[in-house]
């Protein structure tokens, strides 16, 4: 008898629990309605104001193979689809060179989202440039190679997608660029190596001829010394003789044979040619290459060292503004029903002031 009493009473309790609750809620209903209104507008004005945001996306995977021979048909070049893409994706990525897009074509302003001070321009320019992201093997079905992808975004679609196409044709051309300086570059070295191989070969035949003309000098001394003044050459006229001498000795002496008068002559000859050019046949050959090398072209019309896929895609990601506003809608109007129920737990109402 005493339980079924105390659930009675509990029971009872629990619904003037509730009616108190109600009447509280019902009280204060000004108070809510109020809240979520206020804030409701106030969601209202923010998504009137709020900038639409977009995001520009561009695919590319590595250069074909056309194109990878267009750019090693350049002297010294042999380059692979993997290093030329790596060093495309290096350009692209360079802050220095999307620094420089944006600057030379005016996108500062333009993609100013938030209304930042023009003058600090380091920050604008960071946070603008922030928000290009490189992402790796994007999924496709109809490519054989994944392609890469860079975006950006920014509140004018026009300008992110103008920017996106004018960095990547930046990054390419300035990876074009460095391939065909680097193969000027090893030209240069080339020729420069030539020029010193010439030169050595010009000073060694020049040492030859000055040790030639002292050698020389000093076998016409000799022959004048013994009185040797003609030459002896009358002796191949018998061949028994020949066959003598060169038993005798596999080298006459240029004394002996050519004489005082010959010996001299070639002497002159020696100390007063022009040229050593005809008498070193190594120099033909490097002549030969240094000609090619200095007629070599480096034209790189048309080479480029990716293959676009697709071109500047335009997608909104704005959050919508009818979700924006309903979302603070039923959050305040929530937020001021547990405020209410806050209060109320601080402030019970008396059993004499609910309704009968």
């Amino acid at each position: 008898m005493t339980q079924s009493q105390q659930e009675a009473q509990n029971y009872q309790e629990d619904e003037i629990d509730l009616k108190a609750l109600a009447y509280s809620l019902f009280e204060k209903k000004f108070l809510i309605a109020g809240l979520t209104g206020f804030i409701t507008i106030l969601a209202i004005i923010y998504s009137l104001t709020l900038s639409p945001n977009y995001i520009s996306t561009s695919s590319f995977t590595s250069a074909t193979s056309s194109s990878i021979a267009n750019i090693n048909k350049l002297t010294y070049l042999n380059e692979t689809k993997n290093s030329i893409f790596t060093s495309f994706l290096n350009s692209l990525s360079s802050y220095e060179l999307q620094r420089k897009v944006l600057l030379e074509n005016g996108f500062l302003t333009v993609l100013n989202n938030e209304n930042d001070p023009i003058e600090d321009n380091d920050l604008l320019i960071y946070n603008i440039l922030n928000s290009i992201k490189i992402n790796p093997h994007t999924e496709s079905k109809s490519l054989a190679e994944k392609p890469y992808s860079v975006s950006i975004t920014g509140s004018d679609k026009k300008a992110i997608s103008s920017y996106l196409s004018i960095l990547i044709e930046q990054a390419d051309k300035k990876n074009i660029l460095a391939l065909g300086k680097l193969s000027k570059q090893k030209i240069g070295i080339r020729l420069d190596e030539i020029s010193i191989e010439i030169a050595q070969l010009l000073q060694k035949a020049k040492e030859e001829r000055l040790n030639q003309v002292v050698i020389l000098t000093d076998a016409a001394k000799l022959a004048k010394s013994l009185g040797i003044i003609e030459n002896n050459l009358n002796i191949f006229k018998d061949i028994n003789a020949v066959n003598i001498a060169i038993g005798e000795s596999n080298n006459l002496p240029d004394w002996y044979l050519y004489g005082e008068e010959a010996l001299l002559q070639r002497i002159d000859i020696l100390v007063n040619r022009s040229s050593d050019d005809p008498f070193i046949p190594e120099l033909i050959n490097l002549k030969v290459e240094k000609d090619r090398l200095e007629s070599s072209e480096n034209n790189l019309l048309g080479a480029t060292s990716i293959n676009l896929i697709r071109s500047s895609k335009i997608e909104n990601i704005s959050i919508s503004k009818r979700l924006i506003v309903l979302v603070a809608f039923f959050g305040s109007f929530m937020m001021s029903i547990f405020l209410v129920l806050i209060m109320s737990a601080f402030k019970p109402y008396e059993k004499e002031l609910l309704p009968k």
